[in-house]
């Protein structure tokens, strides 16, 4: 991504203070399935659901472990959502999620809205404006809720990390929107400008921003990351035994 800078005539456009967050630990599938109750209901290259525990402590896990996905996974995210829509609490993970369609982030996010509601603003570089840094006034960006048959009604843990960039980020700023969501883990990474080519010479083409995401204090989250709620550093296990305290906290904050 270019530097997003700034034209004094421009829009302000303030920054959160830095987030720190080390090296993407992504999820260790042995530490997941373990806690897994059973088989996976649905399991697919980036799609992995099931239940946690058992009897009223039973709680869903969903990983969407990308926001790119062919149509047949697509469908494997609406069958886990169905599939899960009696669990008291639900584990949402996007840990290794890199981004995609910000549309298909909307489509997952809708399921939690009890109303529409707006979760972020985009900044866009204005071409008409003087300069080549100059940015148009922030739109919002909508989240619009689900058909009441497809809204989960119960409380929501999302678990996220420094691997989330792009329309992850976007999902990220959904949760924090929404009431019944709590966001636990590390911070994301701050990635969300919308690259695009441009050609500058015969031959050479440069991928720049032409944007960037805002949160709802219209602050920039390029560069700084969407923190989570609840923070929750990863942790080893003595023996190399798989350990997942992200996990482990969204588990227990969602059973208090």
């Amino acid at each position: 991504f270019s530097t997003l800078r700034r034209r004094p005539s421009a829009t302000p456009v303030p920054r959160a203070p830095r987030v720190r967050s080390g090296p993407a630990p992504g999820v260790d599938p042995r530490a997941v399935l373990a806690r897994l109750d059973g088989e996976p209901l649905v399991r697919g290259r980036n799609v992995l659901a099931g239940w946690i525990g058992q009897g009223d402590a039973r709680l869903g896990y969903l990983l969407v472990g990308s926001f790119a996905l062919q149509d047949d996974e697509r469908a494997l995210v609406g069958e886990a959502l169905d599939a899960l829509a009696d669990a008291p609490g639900l584990i949402v993970d996007v840990r290794p999620n890199t981004g995609g369609d910000e549309r298909l982030a909307q489509a997952v996010a809708g399921r939690f809205a009890d109303a529409d509601l707006v979760y972020a603003r985009s900044v866009w570089r204005e071409q008409t404006l003087p300069g080549t840094d100059a940015f148009a006034p922030p739109q919002d960006r909508v989240l619009v809720a689900a058909p009441e048959a497809q809204r989960y009604r119960g409380r929501v843990a999302v678990l996220a990390g420094p691997a989330c960039v792009s329309s992850t980020e976007g999902f990220l700023l959904m949760a924090r929107a929404l009431p019944r969501v709590t966001v636990v883990g590390r911070p994301s990474r701050g990635a969300s400008g919308n690259p695009a080519p441009f050609e500058v010479l015969p031959g050479l083409t440069v991928w720049a921003a032409r944007g960037g995401s805002l949160d709802l204090a219209r602050l920039w989250i390029e560069g700084v990351g969407v923190a989570p709620d609840v923070p929750v550093e990863p942790t080893a296990r003595p023996g190399g035994a798989p350990a997942d305290a992200v996990l482990d906290r969204a588990v227990e904050l969602l059973r208090e």
